[in-house]
């Protein structure tokens, strides 16, 4: 497997800051209590998600899907939600019985929201600063439409660069964002 051409697929993902209150409502569309606004944060709406389609094979899927995820060079970490026990895996570890598991165990999942998810590193940013990442979820569009979405995620602030970002805000911690879909209003 040649994982040479590294997307950058994260470029194409849109992040347009929100305020506080809109952000709010975006969460409590999802029902995500337990996501809290940080004071020293951005909240940021995703506009244009990484999203894939799911086919009739749900583990040939996932499986096609993880193969992609792994063309960006800065992707750091694959997790995967087995009944309750995270799964993790550093990408550069990842062979094709690894990413046969982790799609199996995506696909056969029972929740599906926040049971797969990525971390992004990139060479000379301090360990100490915190990962961004993309929690994804499987959300129908439309009858046998259904696809997976990339639809809340952190960015540190030294990652932005890896993001397409429009911000008014310059000093703040992290990033935080949401996904709602377009025909939704709010």
């Amino acid at each position: 497997m040649d994982y040479g051409c590294r997307k950058m697929y994260t470029h194409d993902i849109v992040l347009e800051e929100v305020t506080t209150s809109f952000f709010d409502t975006m969460k409590d569309y999802w029902n995500l209590t337990g996501f809290n606004t940080r004071d020293d944060s951005v909240q940021a709406r995703i506009l244009n998600p990484l999203i894939w389609p799911i086919l009739s094979d749900r583990a040939e899927t996932y499986h096609q899907f993880i193969e992609y995820l792994l063309e960006n060079r800065w992707l750091d970490q694959i997790n995967v939600n087995d009944h309750g026990r995270w799964i993790k895996k550093y990408s550069r570890k990842m062979n094709t019985v690894e990413i046969r598991k982790f799609a199996g165990i995506a696909a056969n999942s029972t929740v599906k929201r926040n049971y797969f998810d990525i971390k992004f590193k990139e060479p000379g940013v301090e360990d100490l600063v915190d990962r961004p990442y993309i929690e994804f979820r499987e959300h129908e569009f439309a009858p046998q439409d259904t696809r997976i979405v990339g639809y809340q995620t952190i960015i540190p602030a030294e990652y932005t660069h890896l993001f397409n970002v429009t911000l008014q805000e310059t000093d703040f911690f992290q990033i935080q964002g949401l996904w709602v879909p377009e025909n939704i209003k709010l």
